[in-house]
Formats: structure tokens, C-alpha cells, sequence
């Protein structure tokens, strides 16, 4: 396929009316201020967001899952990149001032999240859009359960320890 059909192809439809390209800049500029939200509270949280970026794509944007998941992809690579440019500057308050990344976790979690990321990857080419959505939604669910069941005891845990030493 030479270059002039590929462009061709992935040239945008005209919009009917201009009701609807405005309906859907709007849809765009909202994706893109509560992207930047979700971004703040996962740089926040130590986390990489994709899940709130996914989400936040398919439903304000209109954007298919498979397409969606590509963008959130590279949404967490920069907001990673820029998470650890600024980190590697910083020390600790301690004496000595070490590094706050800790390389030897770094070197040991690097194979498990490149494995992950690569079956990923071949799952969302491989599978069909339904499955893929499916599979998300399962994903969720049950890592929204375990981190509500993981905060509940972590409170209970603290409100006990407060109890204790402050009564």
C-alpha cells in the first residue's frame, strides 16, 4: 500500500453539521481535562493511571477499547517518563542523601512488567473487541475489590493503633 492510499484512508469523515463537530470537540477537551485529572491523582497514588484513561476515552470520547487502551498507553509512558525524570534528582533527608528509587527493585520487577506488557500487547491484537472489554471489565472488578478490601483492613489496622495509643 503505497503512502497516498494509506493517507487517504486515515483521513477524518466531514462532519454532517457543525452541531456535531462542536458536540464532538467538546467530548474531546472534556476527555482531555478529566485525563488530566486522572493523571494527577495516579502520579499522586503511585500508579499508572491506565485503567482511569481507558475508561475515561471510551466513554466521554467514543473511542473503541482496543483504540483507547493504544492511547492510554502512551499516556502512562509519559506520565512515567516525567515521574521519574523528576524523581532521579531528588534525595533522601536522610544523612548520606540516597536516591529515592530503589534500583534493586527496579532491576527486579523489570521482567515481570515487560512479560505483562508484551502478552497484553498480543491480547489486544489477537482478541476480539467484545473479549478485550470483557476481560477489562473482570480485570476491575477484581482489582477494585481487593484494593477496597486491602484500605478496609489497612483503616481498621490504624483505628485500632490509635485507639490503643491514644487511650
Amino acid at each position: 500500500m503505497n503512502s497516498s492510499v494509506l493517507l487517504t484512508s486515515a483521513a477524518p469523515v466531514a462532519y454532517s453539521s457543525s452541531s456535531s463537530f462542536q458536540s464532538s470537540h467538546g467530548n474531546v477537551v472534556l476527555a482531555g481535562v478529566l485525563s488530566f485529572l486522572a493523571a494527577a491523582l495516579a502520579s499522586a497514588a503511585g500508579v499508572g493511571g491506565g485503567s482511569l484513561f481507558i475508561a475515561i476515552l471510551s466513554i466521554v470520547s467514543g473511542l473503541g477499547v482496543k483504540t483507547a487502551t493504544v492511547f492510554a498507553r502512551f499516556m502512562v509512558t509519559g506520565g512515567a517518563l516525567s515521574n521519574v525524570l523528576y524523581t532521579v534528582f531528588l534525595r533522601g533527608t536522610g544523612p548520606g542523601g540516597e536516591s529515592l528509587i530503589d534500583y534493586d527493585v527496579v532491576v527486579a520487577s523489570q521482567p515481570c512488567l515487560l512479560l505483562g506488557v508484551s502478552v497484553g500487547v498480543v491480547c489486544n491484537v489477537v482478541f476480539p473487541e467484545w473479549l478485550v472489554t470483557a476481560l477489562f471489565i473482570v480485570f476491575l472488578a477484581f482489582t477494585t475489590f481487593r484494593t477496597y478490601r486491602t484500605g478496609i483492613k489497612r483503616w481498621r489496622a490504624e483505628t485500632v493503633a490509635m485507639q490503643e495509643g491514644g487511650g
